[in-house]
């Protein structure tokens, strides 16, 4: 990420969107509904991030390798190849996920594991067991009757004089 390039385009963007209501006043009007955001797969609706950010990450993960540049080459001429055509290798991916979604052979990637009804029910049993333990297992400090053994810090004993 190129943090001095974001830095520096600060005030830019500050200005553009301090001006968005006269410039641009539906984009104005759909920002302060609260579409800001990208959602990339409709199966997981907790992945909401960005327009710029989506931007980039598609980007960088259009064109990444594995191993990344450092990966396949130190030469100069290599990278510079490598980012030139960038565009090209990343039209052609695109294109291939594409092809596989709509084909509908490998869509299990596209839902989110904490969306699985096993996952689920698994955290549903958690909540029930924390509930409980809330419930029936600990003291409530704010009842009208708490446990005598509550221990009270301010004389450092307990209720009924037992620890």
């Amino acid at each position: 990420m190129n943090k001095v390039n974001y830095a520096r385009y600060l005030p830019v963007y500050y200005a553009q969107m301090t001006q968005l209501h006269e410039t641009c006043p539906e984009l104005y009007r759909h920002f302060n509904q609260g579409y800001c955001s990208v959602q990339l797969r409709p199966g997981n609706p907790f992945a909401r991030i960005a327009v710029d950010q989506t931007t980039e990450e598609t980007v960088n993960k259009d064109t990444q390798t594995a191993g990344g540049t450092r990966g396949f080459s130190l030469r100069q001429g290599a990278v510079s190849r490598y980012y030139l055509t960038a565009d090209n290798r990343a039209a052609a991916l695109r294109q291939l996920r594409e092809t596989i979604l709509v084909n509908g052979s490998d869509t299990s990637h596209a839902k989110h594991p904490d969306l699985s009804t096993s996952r689920i029910k698994r955290d549903e049993s958690g909540v029930t067991a924390i509930c409980d333990l809330l419930e029936n297992d600990w003291t409530n400090p704010f009842a009208d009757d708490p446990s005598c053994l509550l221990r009270n810090i301010y004389r450092s004993g307990c209720e009924g004089g037992r620890f």
